[in-house]
């Protein structure tokens, strides 16, 4: 329904009201324009807390990374990867999945390919990244690496479904 139009609203209206913006209030605002599909809303929502001078979570970090994923816009993608490792945040899953996701859909493989082998030796590597990973290497024509991504998924207990 429209639950995120009053959320939205509420957010915009705590400085008003004499309350903070929180990056916990930005993740709420950034989810709930990604959710209705205007994630470049969710975008410059984030951009806008740096001027706020609020300092980003994960979760602020992982919207921003799946907003920039639907676009193509891989090379903002990995530079906020980037960004998490440097200030310390947790790379999770997610930010690993968008950011692979963000690769592919600019059909850039070895970028794709580099962030898989990063999650993958953290840990986080899950069932997205491989399928978005060899979705890259495929639409990059890259048959071998995209079969050779496939094979890892039985040692690394990733369930492989239709990509």
């Amino acid at each position: 329904g429209m639950e995120w139009t009053r959320a939205l609203g509420l957010f915009e209206e705590l400085p008003s009201r004499g309350l903070p913006r929180t990056a916990l209030g930005y993740a709420a605002a950034m989810m709930a324009w990604e959710r209705s599909g205007h994630r470049a809303q969710a975008v410059s929502l984030f951009r806008e807390m740096r001027w706020d001078n609020v300092r980003a979570n994960a979760s602020n970090y992982n919207c921003a990374i799946d907003a920039y994923s639907t676009d193509a816009c891989w090379a903002e993608a990995l530079t906020l990867v980037q960004e998490m490792d440097a200030r310390w945040l947790h790379c999770d899953a997610i930010t690993f999945g968008s950011a692979i996701a963000a690769c592919e859909n600019a059909a850039r493989w070895q970028e794709a390919l580099s962030l898989l082998w990063d999650g993958a030796a953290r840990g986080v590597a899950g069932n997205t990244s491989y399928n978005s990973a060899i979705s890259a290497c495929g639409k990059g024509s890259q048959w071998e690496l995209a079969s050779a991504v496939f094979e890892e998924m039985a040692p690394a207990q990733i369930a492989p479904d239709a990509v």
